[in-house]
């Protein structure tokens, strides 16, 4: 099936005829208005990201996270409103998202401070703690002894802010607060575990992960990603030969194939231009009581085989 689109029993396409001209051309007014302002925000924030070379050590933290933190919000508008926009516009708008986050990245790749490298000649004498400190840990492995703190993965990287982008063969964690709103694009072959850890000022029930506000992932390919509880809507595009796990109140995927996803949604999920997709129950516990119903409902109708768990 190339083609997924869920509509509501009511609804019909004959009723697009007995719409009157002034409310189609409101809607095609409103979908300019947004496309227009989308491209004004996108060339303000590229000027933006160019402009972080000019910048103190101390001015670009705050610029990029401002830049991070703008790039997010829209996408966040561009996903409310792209079912409205027309497909060549939608498009525009979801490549140019990604420009933006791939020329970020590199723009604080280029920027960052770059690391000192040190070779050591064994037979030097040893002039710095540090490198005294180094040889004694060297020393300890070498006689099989057990270091006290353990050097974490070296493919073991947290996420940072609300914007990921461009990672190859890495494992993902959120960091400790984490942020609401979670935004992931073009991951390949990596690990990503967005399951937030326990909020311990819940007096309630200190135990319970907290869950995400929004999520949005886009140009995920062969991947296994744990996306954790979203209380709003999760917004998915591009995502092939992946593994996910999302709980969700709504959930949206566009452009996608061969793609496994455990689910649980309050709402009946929309699926657009997508192939190859298999749905199967969300295996974790969960935080809320969120109706399950329109989900079995949603597996019924798109005639996709729903599995079950054992022992359920």
């Amino acid at each position: 099936m190339r083609c997924m689109t869920l509509r509501s029993p009511d609804s019909d396409t004959s009723t697009l005829h007995h719409r009157t001209p002034k409310t189609l051309n409101t809607m095609d007014s409103s979908s300019e208005q947004f496309y227009e302002m989308f491209q004004a925000e996108r060339q303000a924030l590229q000027t933006q990201i160019d402009s972080l070379s000019v910048l103190t050590t101390t001015e670009r933290p705050p610029a990029i996270e401002q830049t991070l933190a703008r790039i997010a919000r829209l996408n966040s508008e561009f996903n409310g409103v792209s079912t409205q926009l027309a497909g060549y516009d939608r498009k525009q708008c979801t490549e140019q998202l990604k420009s933006l986050s791939e020329s970020l990245t590199r723009a604080q790749t280029k920027l960052a401070p770059k690391p000192r490298f040190s070779f050591k000649n064994r037979g030097s004498k040893i002039s710095s703690s540090a490198s005294k400190a180094a040889d004694t840990e060297s020393e300890g492995e070498g006689s099989g002894s057990t270091p006290s703190h353990p050097r974490p993965p070296a493919f073991t990287t947290s996420l940072h802010s609300t914007l990921l982008s461009s990672e190859f063969h890495t494992y993902l964690t959120l960091p400790t607060p984490s942020l609401p709103d979670i935004d992931i694009a073009s991951l390949t072959s990596c690990i990503i575990n967005l399951h937030p850890l326990p909020n311990p000022h819940d007096t309630s029930n200190p135990s319970r992960p907290r869950a995400h506000a929004v999520l949005t992932a886009r140009e995920l390919r062969e991947s296994v990603a744990h996306l954790g509880e979203v209380t709003g809507p999760a917004h998915l595009t591009g995502i092939r030969g992946c593994t996910l796990a999302v709980s969700c109140h709504q959930f949206r995927m566009h452009d996608s194939h061969d793609t496994i996803i455990y689910l649980r949604c309050a709402s009946k999920p929309i699926i657009e231009n997508c192939s190859g997709l298999r749905f199967a129950p969300w295996p974790f516990p969960t935080s809320n009581n969120a109706d399950f119903s329109p989900m079995v409902d949603f597996i019924a109708r798109i005639g996709l085989f729903f599995l079950k768990r054992r022992g359920r």
